[in-house]
């Protein structure tokens, strides 16, 4: 069973995220981290054959099951910068395709999580009929994130 890193079970850090418009995130982060299970779940839903990952532990980008740009990872898909310039941004690096280790893919998961977990609070506080995200528990509130990432 593989072991979930510790940054992956804390709550997202607010609007630092790469590519999301900073005015459509929250002010204030959620304050409940994603489970261990869920983390384990949505690897086992988005990748569960580790495709792109080579023998020697270094992942590569392979074709996604939506079509348009190669994913990487567990769900990742590739910016157009990162398909065309052979580049995967994790955290605040530049890893090149290839490059890649289990630790930087198990970051890129969170990293995509949290944003798009920031984007279901976002959308549900607009739209959830009165009901506030942050009074919901946090299954509902992985449920949410996990739709979000899918969409």
């Amino acid at each position: 069973m593989d072991t979930i890193p510790a940054y992956a079970l804390q709550p997202p850090l607010g609007n630092q995220y790469q590519g999301a418009p900073l005015a459509a995130l929250p002010p204030k982060p959620t304050r409940k981290p994603f489970t261990p299970s869920f983390i384990t779940g949505m690897k086992k839903m988005e990748n569960p054959g580790k495709t792109g990952r080579s023998t020697s532990g270094f992942w590569f980008p392979h074709k996604s099951a939506e079509g348009g740009t190669d994913t990487i990872g567990y769900g990742h898909k590739l910016s157009k910068d990162e398909h065309e310039d052979g580049y995967v941004v994790v955290g605040d690096k530049n890893i090149p395709h290839g490059k890649l280790t289990d630790a930087h893919i198990e970051t890129l998961l969170a990293d995509d999580m949290n944003k798009h977990k920031a984007i279901a609070r976002n959308q549900f506080n607009k739209h959830g009929h009165g009901k506030d995200y942050d009074s919901m528990s946090r299954r509902e509130q992985d449920l949410f994130g996990a739709l979000a990432f899918n969409i």
